[in-house]
């Protein structure tokens, strides 16, 4: 589980983060960050918890890696740190997240406002707990039985597993996007185990 959390925090992290930086402490420092500077967004289910603070940590753990490398041991002084909180937070800020309830209908406006959005390009997509293993055999029963047609006038529980996929197909197509579908919650965090 933690080697698909690091992929999908090092995906997320090298989106927003800019590929150059520049902190002034008191003399400039001048970081390599490898990031794209881009706009993603992140989709998960409302029974997970919230993967803001380990990305804002995770972040911040990945700057201060990057300044001791390149630079060296430095001594994190308040201004040093707020620069990183500010760095940080311009980056989160090119991420949009959104808590989804685990239904087709929900997964499918919630992809749907990632296709009409006003500001900015979506560059990454990233959708957690996506659901279980089955959905693409239930996607094929939908095409078999007729739910998720585009036939006649349909209600809001007539949207099913084909039209969630069309919306994420008309993401790659229309916008260019890349998808990422986790079928599980990734973000959960580790319980030791009891004996």
């Amino acid at each position: 589980m933690e080697g698909k959390t690091t992929m999908l925090l090092f995906l997320i992290m090298t989106s927003i983060l800019p590929s150059q930086y520049t902190f002034h402490y008191p003399n400039p420092i001048h970081l390599d960050l490898g990031g794209r500077d881009q706009y993603a967004s992140f989709l998960y289910p409302t029974t997970h918890p919230s993967p803001i603070p380990i990305l804002r940590k995770r972040l911040y753990e990945y700057i201060e890696r990057a300044i001791v490398s390149q630079v060296g041991q430095i001594a994190m002084k308040p201004e040093l740190v707020s620069q990183i909180d500010q760095l940080v937070k311009e980056s989160l800020g090119r991420l949009r997240v959104m808590r989804v309830k685990p239904r087709y209908k929900t997964w499918s406006l919630a992809l749907k406002s990632l296709l009409y959005q006003k500001e900015g390009g979506m560059d990454l997509v990233v959708c957690d707990g996506f659901g279980d293993g089955f959905w693409p055999e239930r996607c094929n029963d939908e095409k078999n039985k007729g739910k998720g047609k585009r036939v006649g006038v349909r209600g809001s529980d007539d949207i099913g597993m084909q039209d969630v996929m069309e919306d994420i197909k008309r993401l790659r197509k229309d916008l260019g996007t890349v998808v990422v579908l986790s079928v599980q919650g990734l973000w959960v965090s580790q319980r030791p185990r009891q004996s």
